[in-house]
Parts: C-alpha cells; sequence; structure tokens
C-alpha cells in the first residue's frame, strides 16, 4: 500500500517538474506567438479597433511665443520673447492588398478647445511674427540671388543668346518686385510684427491681401513662364492648421502585421501613393521609415532603435532606449530621439542631405534646428525642439527669454515592450520663422544680419486612462505574472513530492521491518 501511495506520488512530482519546466523554456515562445497572433490589423480584432480609433484622446497644448520688442527687432536688436498659453484621431480604411499583408487608409484629426486647461482666451490678440510677409520677402530675395547668379555665369560665357536676356529680364524683374512689395506693404500697412489671436494663427487663419495683389499683378509674368510664383497658402490663407481640422489629411499604407511582415507591424509602406519623399537631396533623408508613434513591433527590446514617420517633419525620425519607467504601475521602456537628430552634418554626416544646400554644407553649420523650408515650397520655417533645447550657442542666443528645460521640452515615447504598445507619449516640437536681413526692403533692411525667431512651440501628449490600464492588466500584465509564479512554483511542488514520495516510500519499509519483527 505504501509503495503504490509512494508511486502515486513520485509520478505526479515527476510530472510537475515536467511540464513546469517545459513551460518555463517555452513560455516566452507560446508568448510571443499568442502576442503576433493578436497584434494583426485584421478586421475585428482589437488591435485593428484600437488603431483604427485610439480609445484615449491625444491632447496638443500650444505655447505662442509673444515678441514684446518689435520696433527694436525692426532696428536690428534681438527679439525679446514672452511665452502665452499652455484630437482626437480616426482611420478610414480604404482597402486591403490581395494578400492582407498591407492596408491603405485616410487619417482625420479634430481638434477640439479646451477651455478649462488653458491661459487665457483664443480671441487674445498677441503680437508674432509676420511669417507671410517674411516669406514673400525671402521668395524674392532666393530668386533675386539665384538671377544675379545666373547673370552672372552668362556674363562670363559672354553668351548673348535668349537664355542670357531671359535672365537679365529676370533680374530687373527682381529689383522691380522689391520696389512693388515696398509700395504694397506701405499700402497695406504691413509690419514685419502684427497682432493675431490664437484662433487665427491656428486654425481660422487670416487672409494675406498682399498675395493676393502680388499673384494678381504677376499673372502676365507667369503667363510668359519667365516667373512662377508657389502656391503655399490655400485660399492665399496664413494658419498653421488651417482647413487641417476635422478633415481628411492624407492616405497612407501600413503593414498589417501578418504573414512574414510581423516584424513590420503598422510600418509604412507609402504616404500619398509614394514609398519614398521628394523633398530632400538624398535617397536616406528621403526613406519613409517607421510607424506613426501610436503603435510599434511586438518584443520591443533596449537594443532597438524604433523609427517615426513624422509629414509634419517632411521626415523620419529615429529613437534609442533611455531609461526604463512605469506608466500607472506597468513597467515601460522610454525612447527618445537622440541629442544629435537635428545636428548639423558637421557633427552628424547622416544629417547631410537634410542641409538645403549639400553643395556648400558649411552653411548647415548651426545645431539643433531643421530647415524645411524644401517641403514648405521655400516657405523659411525652420524646426527645432521647444525654447532651443540642444541647439547651437548662435541659435539660442540669437533672441532673449527663452529657458530650455529637458524635463519639459524633451519628446518621448513610454512602451510596454511585449506588446509595442504606447502608454504614454510628449511629442514636443519648435516652429521657428528664419529671419534674414533683406536690404531692399524698408522693413528687413536693418535687422540683423541672420536669425531664427520662434513663432510657437506645441505638446501633443497622450497617456492610458484607467480602463485601459485594467484591460492590459487583465490580458497581459497579470497572465505573464501567473505564469511566471506558476511554473517555477510546479517544479518546487515536484519536488517536494518526489521527496515525500522518498519518505512515504522510506517509512512504509520500515513499518514492514516493524511487523516482521
Amino acid at each position: 500500500m505504501y509503495q503504490k501511495s509512494a508511486g502515486k506520488i513520485a509520478f505526479l512530482g515527476v510530472a510537475l517538474v515536467t511540464i513546469g519546466t517545459a513551460l518555463i523554456f517555452s513560455f516566452s515562445s507560446i508568448l510571443e506567438f499568442g502576442v503576433r497572433h493578436l497584434q494583426q490589423l485584421r478586421r475585428g480584432s482589437d488591435a485593428f479597433q484600437k488603431w483604427i480609433e485610439l480609445p484615449i484622446p491625444l491632447t496638443i497644448q500650444f505655447y505662442i511665443f509673444e515678441v514684446i520688442n518689435p520696433r527694436d527687432v525692426i532696428n536690428g536688436a534681438k527679439p525679446i520673447l514672452k511665452e502665452r498659453g499652455p484630437e482626437w484621431r480616426k482611420k478610414e480604411i480604404i482597402e486591403y492588398s490581395e494578400d492582407g499583408t498591407r492596408v491603405k487608409y485616410w487619417e482625420t484629426k479634430t481638434y477640439i478647445f479646451d477651455p478649462l486647461r488653458s491661459v487665457g482666451s483664443v480671441d487674445d490678440e498677441i503680437t508674432i511674427i509676420n511669417a507671410p510677409m517674411v516669406s514673400i520677402g525671402s521668395f524674392v530675395e532666393k530668386v533675386a540671388q539665384d538671377q544675379r547668379g545666373s547673370h552672372r555665369n552668362a556674363h562670363n560665357m559672354h553668351t548673348l543668346n535668349f537664355s542670357h536676356t531671359l535672365c537679365r529680364i529676370k533680374c530687373v524683374l527682381g529689383t522691380l518686385t522689391f520696389g512693388v512689395l515696398n509700395i504694397l506693404f506701405a499700402m497695406y500697412r504691413t509690419n514685419l510684427f502684427i497682432k493675431k489671436t490664437p484662433q487665427e494663427l491656428l486654425f481660422d487663419g487670416y487672409r494675406v491681401r498682399e498675395l493676393d495683389t502680388l499673384l494678381t499683378l504677376a499673372k502676365p509674368i507667369e503667363a510668359l513662364g519667365i516667373l512662377e510664383i508657389p502656391r503655399v497658402l490655400p485660399n492665399n490663407t496664413f494658419g498653421l492648421f488651417y482647413q487641417r481640422n476635422a478633415t481628411r489629411e492624407a492616405f497612407y499604407e501600413v503593414y498589417t502585421g501578418t504573414g512574414d511582415y510581423s516584424h513590420k507591424f503598422t510600418h509604412y509602406v507609402s504616404y500619398r501613393d509614394k514609398s519614398k519623399l521628394d523633398f530632400w537631396k538624398g535617397h536616406f533623408c528621403n526613406m519613409i521609415n517607421g510607424t506613426d508613434g501610436v503603435m510599434f513591433q511586438p518584443f520591443i527590446t533596449k537594443n532597438d532603435t524604433l523609427y517615426v514617420f513624422a509629414f509634419d517633419l517632411c521626415r523620419s525620425i529615429h529613437l534609442k532606449f533611455l531609461e526604463e519607467t512605469e506608466v500607472k504601475g506597468i513597467p515601460t521602456y522610454r525612447f527618445s530621439p537622440p541629442t544629435d537628430m537635428f545636428y548639423g552634418p558637421h557633427k552628424n554626416k547622416d544629417n547631410f542631405c537634410f542641409c538645403p544646400w549639400p553643395e556648400t554644407p558649411e552653411k548647415c553649420y548651426l545645431d539643433g534646428v531643421l530647415d524645411i523650408s524644401s517641403c514648405w515650397k521655400g516657405a523659411p520655417i525652420v524646426l527645432s525642439n521647444p525654447h532651443f533645447l540642444g541647439s547651437s550657442a548662435d541659435v539660442y542666443t540669437s533672441v532673449e527669454g527663452l529657458n530650455p528645460d529637458p524635463n519639459i521640452h524633451t519628446s518621448y515615447l513610454d512602451i510596454e515592450p511585449r506588446v509595442g504598445a504606447v502608454l504614454k507619449a510628449h511629442r514636443r516640437l519648435q516652429v521657428n520663422v528664419k529671419l534674414d536681413r533683406i536690404t531692399m526692403l524698408r522693413q528687413m533692411g536693418s535687422l540683423r544680419e541672420q536669425g531664427i525667431v520662434p513663432l510657437l512651440w506645441l505638446d501633443e501628449s497622450a497617456e492610458i486612462d484607467s480602463a485601459i490600464e485594467t484591460e492590459l492588466n487583465l490580458k497581459l500584465m497579470y497572465p505573464v505574472k501567473l505564469g511566471e509564479f506558476s511554473f517555477p512554483a510546479m517544479i518546487v511542488a515536484g519536488i517536494a513530492l518526489i521527496f515525500a514520495s522518498a519518505f512515504v516510500f522510506c517509512c512504509g519499509k520500515r513499518d514492514k521491518t516493524l511487523v516482521s519483527a
């Protein structure tokens, strides 16, 4: 009887040890298989529903820089700034590829003003730099410089042909255009710094009357093919998010994570039916890499480099592991753009093709800024970290009133590494206007030779709520913890049963011996 009992106990112990050991070694593979199967953009799947419409709102805060010494700046002084102030996303499926590995969709963003979380009113007037005026002046100056260079080259080659004559006409037109601009700016009382409300600057926009008149005057010249003025502003109206609220922005194509593309879950295939951009001077800089920053492939490691395609930056950016963090008690990895991402090509050779002047890269000597004029049809827009965090001293000291702080001006993503879900995020970006001296324009002829004036910075943030936290705990964290605890416990229990069976067996033998005696 004792031997049978001991045998049963030993068998159970060995079974527990065997099963527990097998589960420990195979648990990670089972978990990976399950997660990768769930993290696919299949119709009806949980991942698909969360990808189509993010279950938590994205909050975007705008901080507008008010220039408090506009007259001094026109006369060559540094701008003195004062910071003022502190969406929902939905995707609309167009079609799946035949094999189900790719999906095309429209994305719509809706912004809703929250007065309770805002400082001041959206109707308060603020003195800001007149970005349209600077853009018009910069465009005419660039055309004039290009034509002066072309004219010199033609003159050096002694070419008295039609091209040479056309160059001379364009040079004369450039000079005349400056005169016309000065008259237009005086007629419309246009100033380098203007008072506008946040609502006008961001969403409603404001009509650039000078551009209306300039385009009307330029029609005969454009008809002759002498000059073409790019149409940068819709309806000649300037607003950073004008006609971008609750409207389809663009269509994209991404990998669904099925088939052989599980490692490319939600990675972009194309943007506006293009597999690469055409803004930059090199293949590397025009590549469309990564995701939209909301979801990543499962099982991220600290050694991974993550990529995010940011269409408003006109480029892809990469992120590196920074530190381990927690979001509502859930362990996460924090990834952040490296400090050299916006460095000039003299420090970061990978940024060579992001320089608008690849033939003369020494012009891109400033660190911490990205000139995106090439994808804004020549508008002198420069991006940076808020308050010029990490920028060259030449950039930071060109204005007064900034206070860069890594704690509130750094972008980062807190990611649960097993499922690749972003649990908390802050995307922080500053929009600046490049302000150069243009001697032919009255209001820009006495400026400092070069400068970059901040217009605003934004903080787009999101964090999971208690409902998502509970769901993630129930579906992932608790089962993982249960497995991590129960499988070793099975082995320990199995070993204990094996020892117990040996004890029972020995006790049974001893009782037999006593009975025999």
